[in-house]
């Protein structure tokens, strides 16, 4: 067995620093978040914790760092909503062109993928319409 270093934080500005005798990064990151409902964080109000996020450090410098579904999506959604008006865009923009009958500009946003992908950037869309 070899000893890993937690650290673990939640919501509050707590934290807590322990050890866990584990065989691998991966066990000891599933005793951390056992073991760490059992730990006193600092500073310590006395109430339970929401522990959200966690590292595990091996003494040969190695790490796993784990963040809860909803610490993740918290951090994720304002990329992923960007990406998704961006696809919207691409998806408006086909459809205009295809009711307006610029059927060759609508083929090109669909032979790009611009919903799948990022768009070019502007000065790149000018030089492929001169």
């Amino acid at each position: 067995m070899n000893t890993y270093e937690v650290t673990a934080w939640c919501v509050f500005p707590h934290y807590a620093t322990f050890e866990v005798q584990a065989r691998s990064l991966k066990a000891a990151l599933a005793k951390a978040k056992k073991q760490v409902q059992e730990e006193t964080p600092e500073p310590c109000n006395g109430g339970p914790h929401n522990w959200d996020e966690m590292e595990v450090r091996a003494e040969d410098g190695r790490s796993l760092q784990y963040l809860s579904p909803q610490l993740a999506t918290e951090i994720a959604a304002p990329e992923l909503l960007d990406l998704l008006r961006s696809r919207l865009h691409a998806a408006r923009t086909m459809t205009e062109a295809w009711e307006r009958g610029i059927w060759r500009r609508a083929c090109e946003i669909y032979r790009c993928g611009w919903w799948t992908q990022p768009p070019p950037s502007p000065k790149l869309r000018e030089a492929r319409h001169d």
